[in-house]
């Protein structure tokens, strides 16, 4: 082949390693120097670059010369220009044999690289992929001549060593057999065949004259996924039955008179000082809008919104639209013949209060869970005595129809005071579980490593990001999802939180460092669901390549020409990424085998159960991890605590048996 043309001026620069067996070597390429630790293999590898277009060739599914047509013949053209620029950059050629360039020296070789030419930052981005896919084929065959002498376990080695043997080429091959010749291409580059899959492979291993069941039994050897025993989770299976009703107010729905007595009691919440009173902790806090999910606008102060009040205007109108279809359908008798009109008045009424709880009770199977408590605890600050909004507003009471209208403010006093013993009732009561968060999980708890799966999930996502097209959308998607997974294992960060964080290149977002200083978390207390403490912690060292190169490559590839402040983005989106819960949950459902999916709160209690488990009573370490206080974490996980004690009781009585 012809050699390639130097850049200006380094004709006269080499590329050059000096080493002895098993020690650092000195990487010198225009006059940047750089250490690294190569192992042996990666200095006496006779691989040629001429011999990696090869791979290249038959990745892409070109089959003869130039004379071969379609996008496939232009993508390896575009590949190979890449690569013979990249290598001038080191001051080789495609005669040259293949270095630590490629091995271990192969990202900073890179960056080099990257800031050496001067091209549009789209084109820089397309040659990383390029270079990107060159490294992985480079890998693929690394890995087959220091596994030489052994018998293949790898369905993709074994089906290329099959294929080269028949001697035809892979695309005309599969359609002499009448195969489909995307799947073998796919499999020649490392994918795993599916169920469906098996039958094509079986015509594969007969046409190529190997037993039955060579090639299906390889797939047993790839990474596959952990099985965890299923788990029935009554609460989804409740969830279906009750999808259809829908009972919840539509906020289109709220009249002018509500959104009035709303904003009333909205700043009167969220105001520093107010002529009412107030307890101490009575004030609702109110964060950055680009920290939190998209809210009602009802809920929004400038530039900051109100979770809590979020959460309350949807229990109202969760409340109020269920008490309405009671009384329309004869269930609940408030009025005989007058309408109910929307007003928060009707959280000071009992009978309105007992029929709701009442009607949550049956849709739960009889369960008095969180859901009741929390309604409870969000009206008992309003109905409470001298300092309980509605208690101080007995003007409301007019909004009320005639017949549940108290007649005097010392009447309406007396119903706050009522609905108040009555939540107080049902919140004392209301300890059952109708969302058990571990149940998603218990089939990994019960195994000997439960964060294994997750690892095995990851690992498989990457497995699935090698096979897709170079440089397209769906391996930036697959890319971003394995690194989203290995945060949560790293980093187990609330759902919001981990939405929430920023990744500016002036430095100033959430997410701050570099490949050479390492990466770190860092939060203020807004970003957090209690409002306290700062967290200031560094990311894994086995999570930061994954992070350098989703920043590097994939995360332009999946915002296109969109600009975002945020670390996780999904296509062509530039706002947060609300939907990242159920995402997460699809991600382990689909690569958990057995697993019914779950989302970042799981992972949360995933690795505190894990490492309580394997380092009993060190509470200390898991407040830390989740960023939570010890006295809560002491108490969510107390039944661990209550485990090892008898554990070791039983220990002392086999002792004396």
């Amino acid at each position: 082949m012809k050699k390639v043309h130097l850049f200006n001026g380094l004709q006269e620069r080499r590329y050059h390693i000096t080493a002895t067996h098993n020690v650092a070597h000195q990487v010198n390429a225009y006059n940047f120097t750089y250490d690294i630790a190569s192992s042996t293999w990666e200095l006496s590898m006779t691989i040629t670059y001429a011999q990696l277009c090869i791979e290249l060739k038959t990745h892409f599914g070109i089959e003869g010369g130039s004379d071969s047509k379609g996008s496939s013949l232009q993508s390896y053209r575009n590949h190979l220009s890449t690569l013979n620029s990249f290598l001038a950059s080191v001051g080789k050629t495609l005669e040259s044999r293949v270095g630590v360039e490629l091995g271990s020296a192969f990202d900073a070789s890179l960056r080099q690289y990257l800031e050496i030419v001067q091209v549009a930052q789209r084109t820089k981005r397309d040659r990383r992929n390029h270079l990107r896919l060159v490294q992985r084929l480079h890998g693929s065959l690394a890995n087959g001549n220091r596994k030489s002498g052994k018998p293949a376990t790898s369905l993709s080695m074994e089906l290329r060593a099959a294929v080269a043997r028949f001697g035809m080429p892979p695309k005309t091959f599969a359609r002499q057999i009448s195969v489909s010749t995307s799947a073998v291409q796919r499999w020649l580059g490392g994918a795993m065949p599916n169920k469906r899959g098996i039958p094509t492979l079986r015509r594969l291993e007969a046409a190529l004259g190997l037993p039955r069941n060579h090639l299906v039994n390889l797939i047993d050897d790839e990474v596959t996924p952990d099985a965890v025993a299923p788990v029935a989770i009554p609460f989804r299976e409740r969830l279906k039955k009750l999808k259809g009703e829908k009972y919840r107010l539509p906020e289109s729905a709220l009249t002018p008179e509500f959104v009035a007595e709303w904003r009333d009691l909205f700043e009167y919440k969220t105001t520093p000082y107010t002529m009412l009173e107030r307890v101490f902790n009575g004030k609702w806090r109110c964060i950055p809008a680009d920290t939190a999910v998209r809210m009602s606008p009802l809920v929004c102060i400038g530039d900051t919104v109100c979770p809590t009040a979020e959460i309350f205007l949807d229990r109202f109108r969760t409340f109020f639209g269920a008490i309405r279809t009671m009384s329309e359908r004869g269930t609940l008798v408030l009025s005989t013949h007058e309408t109910i009109p929307l007003t928060l008045a009707w959280l000071a009424y009992p009978k309105a209060l007992d029929a709701f709880l009442k009607w949550i009770t049956r849709r739960s199977g009889g369960l008095m869970h969180n859901g009741q408590k929390g309604f409870c605890s969000s009206i008992k600050s309003l109905l409470r005595p001298t300092s309980g909004y509605l208690w101080q507003n007995p003007q409301l009471a007019l909004r009320l129809p005639e017949s549940c209208r108290p007649a005097t403010p010392e009447a309406w006093r007396q119903l706050c005071e009522s609905s108040h013993k009555l939540a107080s009732g049902w919140l004392e009561q209301s300890n059952c579980l109708s969302r058990d968060p571990a149940l998603p999980i218990a089939g990994l708890l019960e195994l000997e490593q439960p964060l294994k799966p997750v690892l095995t999930a990851i690992e498989l996502i990457e497995r699935a990001a090698n096979a897709a097209p170079s440089g397209g959308l769906s391996e930036a998607l697959l890319r971003r999802d394995a690194l989203l997974l290995a945060m949560l294992l790293s980093n187990p960060l609330r759902k919001r939180t981990m939405a929430s964080l920023q990744w500016l290149q002036n430095g100033a977002g959430t997410l701050q460092g570099n490949a050479v200083s390492g990466w770190r978390l860092r939060l203020q207390a807004h970003h957090m669901k209690n409002g306290k403490g700062l967290y200031d912690v560094r990311v894994s060292d086995w999570v930061a390549p994954r992070l350098e190169a989703y920043l590097e490559e994939y995360r332009e590839t999946i915002l296109g020409d969109k600009k975002s402040p945020y670390l996780f983005v999904t296509s062509g989106e530039s706002m947060r990424w609300d939907g990242m819960g159920a995402h997460i949950r699809k991600l382990t459902q689909r690569y958990i085998k057995g697993c019914p999916g779950f989302g970042p709160q799981a992972f949360r209690h995933l690795v505190a159960t894990d490492w309580l488990t394997q380092h009993p009573n060190d509470y200390l370490t898991v407040a830390e991890l989740l960023n939570d206080k010890l006295d809560t974490v002491m108490e969510n996980y107390a039944h661990l605590k209550r485990d090892t004690s008898f554990l070791r009781y039983e220990d002392h009585l086999s002792s004396m048996l």
